[in-house]
């Protein structure tokens, strides 16, 4: 058994697909040039620990994906967050399996359903836990594709694929202990992204604002070595720096490049943001495209649910609010850079996370309120950030795309091009759909005015319509954002492949 390599320059830098035959006789890798191939594994991304095929497999804190060879066994590496995917799909006794779906769905000459209308709630469901999300959407003419994420996953020489735990993180129970994990983990994750025997290295880039997150992983960024930064202003608000963290980068010693939230809209690749099926909302991200190559992006992202003292949802499933960070996939491996999101780090262990947060040697670091993280504050203010200059409102990084008219969504470009598309492929919801989605619609309503008496009441009819949330968007043609992007995106992965064979 062993890994035939084609490398196909035109491809995204850090994509890959493997193809493998059942009773693994042939197994055939189409990769951009930042994979990195040896005998016995190839990869992505970067992990604690050694660059080897073991501590690859055996790594904790994995933000990396590929294919190690282990004693005649195959076996994929996931990485350990839920914002990226390993995406398989299997046709007359092969199997296909790649870092993009895209990829997999060109390489393996399906397509997807245009009649079917729930693809960004299945893929989205992974909000909800490990537990919850979806594990596979159909495909045209029967087929589907496994979703897998914080994970690993043996294939059998039958093409069976069978799930396996990702190691457990170290235990940590003090404030002290958690943080040296934060620390530790970063630390090892750079060395390994800049280990000499890679075709490339990457050096670290951290986002800073005035909330919590981002500026706790720019505290432990400098701490590791990391030298730049990038904050955003608004341009369309009356307050454009309310958010701009560009003062405390400068306090931290970092060098700080600014952006406007909306210039993306000049660059028309919303696409490439909403092809993940997880709504586009970090597409605020393409003007950065030259300043992230070659980067380890450090984020704050599924901070606001795992450091929140207040959060009532504790669980080892990785419960978000929301899929924020997700939609960089494909932009992240045309670019070619690594996203590091630090509150993964021993995200399963969120109970202990809690019990640190609430604990009474963290009562000088807790303000109180709806919007409090005295860990976050306590990595802050020991690092010298004044007390009233970050963590006072509670804001949201991403740009949020459900409810607003299609002209905030898109750039000029970008939307004729969509509509000429939602023109031609008018929606054909059927009756009960309709019918569901205004349930839900009345159901929010009233929640919502009940609120206003009572937020045990409200919560209670929340969780009770929770069954129907893949109903709560109108079937207008917001729901062909994602299949028209995914087939943009898939014809980039098809075209190249077409070109290869020629």
């Amino acid at each position: 058994m062993n890994f035939i390599f084609e490398e196909i320059q035109s491809l995204p830098t850090l994509a890959w697909c493997m193809n493998a035959k059942y009773g693994l006789t042939s197994i055939e890798v189409r990769h951009g040039s930042g994979v990195d191939c040896s005998s016995d594994f190839f990869y992505e991304g970067c992990w604690n620990g050694n660059v080897t095929a073991s501590e690859f497999l055996n790594s904790y804190v994995c933000a990396a994906s590929g294919v190690t060879l282990k004693d005649e066994s195959l076996i994929v590496v996931c990485p350990s967050n839920t914002m990226a995917r390993i995406y398989a799909t299997k046709l007359n006794k092969e199997l296909w399996i790649s870092n993009s779906m895209a990829f997999v769905v060109a390489a393996s000459k399906q397509a997807l359903n245009s009649d079917y209308l729930f693809y960004r709630d299945d893929i989205s469901s992974i909000i909800n836990g490990l537990d919850k999300g979806t594990k596979s959407i159909p495909l045209k003419d029967g087929g589907y594709i496994d979703l897998y994420c914080h994970c690993n996953i043996l294939i059998t020489k039958e093409l069976d694929l069978v799930t396996l735990e990702k190691n457990p993180c170290p235990e940590f129970f003090t404030f002290t202990e958690y943080r040296k994990f934060l620390s530790e983990c970063l630390n090892s994750l750079l060395v390994n992204a800049n280990f000499p025997s890679r075709s490339m290295q990457f050096k670290p880039l951290v986002s800073i604002s005035r909330g919590y997150d981002s500026v706790t992983c720019a505290v432990l960024a400098k701490e590791a070595g990391c030298q730049d930064a990038f904050t955003l202003f608004d341009s369309e608000s009356d307050e454009p720096n309310t958010d701009n963290g560009a003062d405390l980068a400068k306090i931290l010693g970092l060098s700080v490049k600014e952006l406007a939230r909306t210039a993306y809209k000049e660059f028309n690749t919303e696409y490439e943001f909403f092809s993940l099926g997880t709504g586009g909302e970090d597409a605020f991200f393409a003007p950065l495209e030259n300043f992230l190559q070659g980067r380890v992006f450090i984020s704050g992202f599924h901070g606001d649910k795992i450091w929140d003292k207040n959060n009532e949802k504790i669980s080892d499933q990785i419960i978000r609010g929301d899929p924020s960070g997700a939609d960089l996939e494909e932009f992240r491996l045309r670019v070619g850079f690594i996203h590091i999101a630090i509150p993964f780090f021993g995200c399963q262990s969120h109970s202990t996370i809690y019990e640190i947060s609430n604990a009474a040697e963290m009562a000088r670091w807790s303000i109180g309120g709806d919007y409090d993280r005295p860990i976050c504050r306590r990595i802050a203010e020991e690092a010298g950030l004044p007390r009233q200059s970050f963590g006072q409102k509670k804001r949201v990084m991403s740009r949020s795309f459900h409810s607003e008219k299609l002209d905030w969504y898109f750039g000029p470009e970008s939307l004729q091009e969509f509509l000429e598309h939602a023109s031609q492929h008018t929606l054909s919801p059927q009756f009960p759909n309709k019918i569901l989605h205004e349930i839900w619609r009345g159901c929010n309503k009233t929640a919502a005015v009940f609120g206003h008496f009572s937020y045990r009441f409200q919560n209670l009819i929340i969780k009770l319509i929770h069954p129907l949330d893949r109903y709560a968007q109108p079937f207008d043609c917001r729901r062909q954002m994602f299949y028209w992007s995914f087939q943009k995106m898939f014809w980039r992965y098809s075209n190249v492949l077409q070109a290869a064979k020629k």
